[in-house]
């Protein structure tokens, strides 16, 4: 999961925003700089409300998203993207997002899990891919540098 955190969630926010200004020729970006700096001060504006301990995860993720660890990423999947995100970005997306989101929430509950709640795992995790695979990289050869 260290791998997933520190590799995917990153690729993900980084493919949303701004900062890749264009997915390619044919599609922008998803969440314009206006609505970028938003999200960083929303964030910003919620680190009071939270324990101290997860405060250092309410970051402006676009400015200092390379430095955020494993658990910064982990407190981002399972909590605040998917309060920062929601109607910023075309449904496609939100829904690839919240599947990731789900299947984060299960893997990292303190328990270990039953057989059932992998399976669930699992299909949130195929059902992501095969969103990001109709949407983001659309059997499009320019597009394969996302993937």
């Amino acid at each position: 999961m260290h791998l997933f955190l520190c590799s995917v969630v990153p690729s993900l926010c980084q493919l949303f925003a701004w900062l890749n200004e264009k997915l390619c020729n044919d599609q922008p970006c998803l969440i314009p700089k206006a609505v970028g700096e938003a999200i960083g001060r929303e964030m910003r504006a919620g680190r009071p409300t939270v324990p101290l301990s997860q405060a250092r995860s309410l970051r402006n993720i676009y400015k200092n998203s390379g430095s955020y660890l494993a658990v910064d990423w982990m407190y981002f999947l399972l909590s605040v993207g998917k309060v920062v995100l929601v109607d910023r970005i075309p449904e496609e997306f939100g829904k690839m997002f919240m599947f990731l989101c789900r299947a984060g929430g299960l893997l990292f509950k303190p328990s270990s899990l039953m057989e059932d709640e992998r399976m669930a795992v699992a299909k949130l995790l195929k059902l992501s891919c095969h969103v990001f695979y109709e949407y983001v990289y659309g059997e499009k050869v320019e597009r394969l540098r996302l993937c």
